[in-house]
């Protein structure tokens, strides 16, 4: 047994460097959603495996509605991960959402 625990994630395009998508919520949602699926990927291992994630939203009372919609559309309603959603005054180069796992290999 053994899990990871993924660093934060924004909505950089994967293949360029710190580029930032600049569309909205969900798009930029779904980028950083993507670039999680690479890293956990990387080490032989998927979105099944989330235990808990922690998400970081900048504008909380405009976008919490859509990202709750658009991040739950990625898992199983019957195996969603444990979730923090927490609103932040900035994130790093401006992103609007960035998020961040804790991941569980199976035994």
């Amino acid at each position: 047994m053994g899990g990871c625990l993924s660093q934060g994630r924004c909505q950089h395009f994967p293949m360029r460097r710190m580029r930032l998508c600049r569309r909205g919520l969900k798009r930029r949602l779904c980028g950083v959603m993507e670039n999680l699926k690479i890293v956990l990927g990387g080490i032989d291992m998927g979105l099944e495996h989330v235990m808990m994630a922690r998400c970081y939203l900048t504008d909380f009372y405009r976008d919490y509605a859509q990202f709750n919609e658009t991040y739950q559309s990625f898992f199983p309603k019957e195996r969603r991960p444990a979730r923090t959603t927490i609103g932040v005054t900035g994130l790093a180069l401006h992103a609007l959402v960035e998020i961040d796992f804790i991941c569980k290999r199976p035994d």
